[in-house]
């Protein structure tokens, strides 16, 4: 469902997480809105090749918009996230990653009783699966997978694992990272050599009152402070990898990323996943706390006001 509409006299043209938008530019001042006019807000997805539609605006509008997948989508390939870090010399922000079995069963390390087999581009844990090291060279890679380590010595709550959601805003040459995520926490207690998807991988259904998989605001996590600071300094490490991104970007081209990644109970944070489209529609809680926040941090920011929730990388 597109959202072509007008609110507080700015044209705004969405195609993605309608609701949470609305909500945001609801929120915005009309001072400011007034003070960048003429201007139009967008987040198209631009998918299938659809676009939004432009006509009608004032001459000489700003029109902010996302930067093209034909750029964005480096940082969402698994493959070539994993290229890019091996490349920056950063192996270990994230799981030891291989695009052939082979490759993995070469590797050296002990005690990776648990192997994922992902989609470059797959999200939300579709087209994944778990192998255990012992079954792992008679494995398939499909076409377009990557082979992935399982990390090792997790942070669990209540003895179920979790992952936790970041964002970060990439504008103007320049990361931020938002101050706040949420925890998506699963349905059953954790089993280190488990296969079992559901132990491993599964978290659908939270947005079901009944679903024993929940989310969590991250600000509410006991751990939140030593956290939230590791994962500012991996994002720090990270920035040389997402340059060619980051440089695509202006003071109109932007690109919101969703972050996944996973705690240890050493303290440390391991990167997952980049997603350059990000799901934004979750539970009531969370959009209210998280998204709806998120959103409107970045249209400030975008208009030119300072943002305590977006803190500069780099």
């Amino acid at each position: 469902m597109t959202f072509d509409t007008e609110i507080h006299n700015l044209p705004v043209r969405i195609n993605r997480a309608n609701p949470i938008w609305r909500a945001a530019i609801s929120c915005l001042d009309p001072g400011l809105l007034s003070s960048v006019q003429p201007a139009c807000f967008t987040y198209w997805d631009t998918y299938g090749q659809s676009a939004p539609d432009l006509s009608g605006l004032a001459d000489g509008a700003r029109i902010f918009s996302l930067v093209p997948r034909s750029i964005s989508n480096a940082l969402a390939d698994k493959r070539q996230l994993a290229r890019m870090l091996t490349e920056k010399n950063l192996d270990d922000i994230a799981p030891p990653t291989f695009e052939s079995i082979p490759e993995a069963c070469r590797f050296d390390e002990l005690n990776v009783p648990v192997w994922f087999i992902k989609n470059a581009f797959g999200t939300a844990g579709q087209g994944m699966r778990c192998v255990s090291a012992a079954d792992l060279s008679r494995a398939v890679l499909p076409e377009n997978h990557i082979v992935q380590a399982g990390v090792q010595d997790l942070l669990l709550i209540e003895g179920r694992k979790f992952t936790t959601r970041i964002y970060a805003l990439l504008w103007n040459r320049t990361v931020y990272l938002y101050d706040n995520g949420f925890l998506v926490i699963h349905g059953v207690p954790y089993d280190p050599s488990s296969t079992d998807y559901k132990v491993q991988i599964e978290h659908a259904g939270y947005e079901r009152p009944d679903s024993p998989v929940k989310l969590r605001e991250f600000q509410r996590f006991e751990g939140y402070g030593h956290y939230y600071g590791e994962i500012r300094r991996l994002l720090r490490r990270l920035t040389p990898a997402m340059q060619p991104v980051v440089n695509a970007t202006d003071e109109q081209a932007y690109l919101l990323l969703g972050i996944d990644v996973i705690f240890q109970s050493s303290g440390r944070v391991q990167l997952l996943e980049i997603n350059t489209i990000p799901n934004f529609i979750h539970t009531a809680e969370i959009n209210q706390a998280v998204n709806v926040p998120l959103f409107r941090a970045v249209l400030e920011k975008l208009l030119g006001r300072p943002s305590a929730e977006l803190l500069k990388i780099g």
